[in-house]
């Protein structure tokens, strides 16, 4: 009897959520198209649209210049490339067919991200650009203890997942317009903490908040922010260089990662979680307590 109104109230609360959640999205999509199109009433369609990738020597950020420019529906004409091997942007360059500025820095130093802010500038401003997309996707993570990796390792990863992302959303955000889209790479690890990868979970659920919280100042801009939280992705180099298990339940390939996060974009959506796992811990991390998803989690990494 007791159970039957639990599951009643809940279910219902649930439900309401839902409900609620849905329309807010809509709301927020009305608007959204609003400013959009007041926006290119006035604006100069001989412009050419950009997009920035951050991190893209490997990995995800690879496979989004890749997929921008195999997928024309999504307008871009131009591509800033960023990530500390020179070498590994060039190589990507060279087998892509639209023009495409090699950028190599290191995110965390100020100084380069300073003067990464007036090249930019300038280059929007000369040639009448607009920026499009930026795929922030540069991150890192370790495996192990806390106390073991010691606190230059889990400060860099704070730095490089957290400082440098924002240093690079503040940047290329106040360079936007309406229609422009920031799509900001965080994780399913964000959801809840996660021992013996406490630095990394600790560092994805900050960007996480943050571009959650960014998104809702954004919109009026008419930019949309989509973060994206995908599992374990198996075909890049986190996994080897994180130290983290080969034993990944339904691991994700990082192409499917790429469309999805990309549809969603397009759609909208506030939130992509790629995948059957990411999603389930998506709405598990919302339901279940803390201290029981530790220690599920533990054997996943």
């Amino acid at each position: 009897m007791i159970w039957g109104k639990l599951v009643t109230i809940f279910g219902t609360i649930f439900m309401v959520s839902a409900c609620i959640a849905g329309l807010i999205y809509l709301v927020e999509r009305i608007n959204y198209k609003k400013v959009v199109e007041r926006s290119q009433e006035f604006s100069n369609q001989q412009t050419r649209n950009l997009a920035i990738v951050t991190g893209a020597s490997s990995g995800l950020g690879r496979d989004y210049v890749k997929f921008l420019c195999e997928n024309k529906e999504y307008k871009v004409d131009e591509l800033i490339i960023i990530a500390r091997r020179e070498d590994r942007l060039q190589e990507l360059k060279d087998s892509i067919d639209l023009p495409t500025t090699v950028y190599p820095m290191d995110m965390t130093n100020d100084l380069e991200m300073a003067e990464f802010k007036r090249f930019l500038e300038k280059k929007i401003n000369d040639e009448s650009l607009n920026i499009k997309y930026l795929i922030n996707s540069a991150g890192m993570g370790m495996k192990g203890l806390s106390l073991e990796l010691g606190s230059e390792i889990e400060k860099k990863t704070a730095n490089i997942n957290c400082e440098a992302q924002v240093s690079m959303i503040h940047v290329v955000a106040n360079l936007m317009s309406a229609g422009g889209n920031i799509v900001q790479i965080a994780s399913v690890a964000g959801f809840n903490p996660i021992g013996y990868l406490n630095a990394y979970s600790a560092s994805k659920a900050y960007i996480y908040t943050y571009a959650r919280g960014l998104r809702t100042e954004l919109l009026r801009e008419g930019i949309n922010v989509t973060t994206v939280c995908p599992y374990w992705v198996n075909d890049t180099e986190f996994l080897g260089k994180a130290k983290v298990s080969n034993n990944i339940i339904l691991p994700l390939k990082s192409k499917h990662v790429v469309e999805k996060s990309m549809k969603d974009t397009r759609r909208g959506f506030a939130l992509s979680t790629p995948g059957f796992v990411g999603t389930i811990d998506r709405i598990f991390s919302g339901l279940v307590p803390d201290e029981v998803l530790v220690y599920l989690t533990r054997w996943f990494v």
